[in-house]
């Protein structure tokens, strides 16, 4: 989801068409947030301190939606 929602922003970034982007679900999975008993937390580069995950990758979507 990290890498999908990055991609989806990086697609509209600069755009000045662009004034919203909607975040919708479908389907039975939801995700709330960063599942942070996870193991494997950096799948890039093999598992990561939860900290330097949550700054590497989920802070930036936070900061990207709230943006």
């Amino acid at each position: 989801m990290h890498s999908e929602l990055a991609h989806a922003f990086k697609g509209v970034a600069g755009d000045d068409a662009v004034r919203c982007v909607v975040i919708t679900g479908a389907g039975r999975g939801f995700c709330a947030g960063q599942y942070l008993s996870d193991e494997a937390l950096n799948i890039d580069s093999g598992p990561a301190a939860l900290g330097d995950s949550l700054e590497c990758n989920y802070n930036p979507l936070i900061r990207k939606i709230s943006a």
